[in-house]
């Protein structure tokens, strides 16, 4: 009789179990990362401040009315905290002089989109200032920028203008950035 009383506690135990588990949610977990022969770490430096805790970078205002569309420009460099140096590969090949900072975001042939906030239509033009190619804009066809080893020593210099649309409001968006080595 016990067994029988063990028993019928066990499946429902079973089943009411089996039934909370269908309300399970789930999500989507996204990892980054680049692997690499370098030996440098880089943080974000905004606004003269060193490796903010939030990595928030403050755009300022920009208005809908003409003349006032630009918010002033912000710079903001991406900074390694000791010397990038890359070590030639296992084969004994020569070690690369150059660095690549590509960015993954809501781009598009403009700029950086909002993720969120209403002012819809306002993007953020991005452009790399010390790269191989100075003042290249960042877009959804070109989101990377070349530095050579030197100058990304001295810091990879980034500006980021807040341009209004026509919808007025607050704008909040986002990027992942890899620094990759050549």
């Amino acid at each position: 009789m016990k067994h029988n009383v063990m028993l019928i506690s066990t499946l429902a135990l079973a089943v009411m179990s089996g039934s909370a588990m269908a309300d399970i949610n789930g999500g989507t977990v996204q990892f980054s990362g680049v692997v690499s022969n370098t030996t440098c770490d880089i943080g974000l430096v905004s606004n003269g401040s060193s490796g903010s805790s939030n990595g928030v970078i403050d755009l300022g205002t920009a208005g809908t009315a003409a003349g006032k569309k630009a918010a002033p420009a912000v710079n903001f460099v991406l900074q390694p905290t000791n010397a990038c140096v890359i070590t030639p590969d296992a084969a004994g090949g020569a070690a690369g002089t150059q660095a690549n900072v590509s960015f993954t975001g809501n781009f598009d042939s403009v700029g950086l989109k909002p993720t969120s906030g209403s002012a819809t239509d306002a993007r953020v033009l991005l452009t790399a200032v010390n790269s191989t190619t100075e003042n290249s804009p960042i877009t959804k066809s070109n989101n990377s920028a070349a530095f050579n080893l030197s100058e990304l020593n001295k810091g990879a210099s980034f500006n980021a203008v807040l341009q209004a649309g026509t919808v007025p409001g607050d704008y909040h968006s986002s990027l992942v950035y890899a620094v990759t080595y050549k």
